[in-house]
């Protein structure tokens, strides 16, 4: 697990080529455990909020790229392009940036056409964010291309 964990960050800035399930479900498995790790530490240690959530937040943007590329890398592996993948990194940049920015109040009554318009395209982004997330999920658990395609050779048999 903590070669691929190395991997994950060699590969952080590389997007050609493939990447084997392992590649990308041992990372996520490792940052979670930390993430858990974490969150018990935070609990027992009297450490103030402001650093842990500053820690925390960090860690998130760090993870950013190398989650995106390996994402990008095991889509390769199934012959697929990076759109996707590029469109969940842009989401979950905007969902940061919307966790960075303190909330805004925002009235939805629904008394006024515009509040309704607005409402309805916020359910849309998110119900498409939901979509082609489980769509990635679901590409990353399937077994990649056995034969070379136009991103490489089955990086199962390279040594």
């Amino acid at each position: 697990m903590l070669h691929y964990y190395k991997l994950y960050w060699l590969n952080a800035l590389k997007i050609h080529g493939r990447a084997r399930r392992k590649e990308f479900w041992y990372p996520f498995l490792a940052t979670l455990i930390i993430e858990i790790v974490a969150s018990i530490l935070n609990s027992v240690l009297p450490l103030p909020s402001l650093l842990t959530y500053t820690i925390a937040t960090v860690f998130s943007i760090v993870n950013l790229v190398p989650s995106f590329t390996v994402t990008v890398r095991r889509f390769h592996d199934l012959d697929m392009t990076m759109k996707i993948p590029v469109i969940l990194f842009v989401f979950s940049i905007l969902a940061d940036i919307n966790d960075l920015i303190p909330s805004i109040n925002i009235n939805l009554t629904f008394n006024n056409v515009i509040n309704i318009i607005l409402a309805i395209i916020f359910i849309v982004i998110v119900a498409a964010f939901f979509i082609l997330g489980i769509f990635t999920l679901i590409v990353c658990c399937t077994r990649g291309n056995e034969q070379s395609n136009k991103y490489g050779i089955n990086p199962k048999y390279v040594n």
